[in-house]
């Protein structure tokens, strides 16, 4: 409502084009709008405190250690390349000699099927 009475007094003066209200009409709606308006305030001196102000919260101290996720994601890591060290190649044991998208070359042993050279993913 205060803005709508304001935008009112600003642009009725530029729709009219002349002002023709007297001295007393501008002093009425200068009274009527500063009634509108809400009173600030007022602030105390800079140099006084609330009793608010001066009391301290002393809360307990706050240890922060790193979170699940980034533990979580270590330990993926550091089995992945456990997996792999255990992949390697070896003449005695035997492993992944190469590997890409779809084929891995080496030797695998297996009793059931005896050994392996390839390996196809499709």
């Amino acid at each position: 409502m205060r803005w709508l009475l304001l935008s009112a007094v600003l642009f009725a003066g530029p729709v009219r084009g002349a002002e023709t209200s007297s001295p007393a009409m501008r002093e009425k709606l200068r009274a009527r709008i500063a009634g509108t308006v809400a009173p600030l305030p007022a602030t105390g001196a800079a140099g006084e405190k609330s009793e608010a102000e001066e009391q301290v919260l002393v809360l307990e101290p706050i240890v922060v250690t790193e979170s699940r996720g980034v533990r979580e994601l270590a330990k993926a890591l550091a089995d992945a390349k456990e997996r792999l060290a255990a992949e390697r190649f070896t003449a005695t044991k035997g492993g992944t000699i190469y590997r890409s998208e779809r084929v891995e070359v080496g030797s695998w042993y297996s009793p059931a099927t005896g050994w392996r050279f390839l390996k196809f993913k499709w």
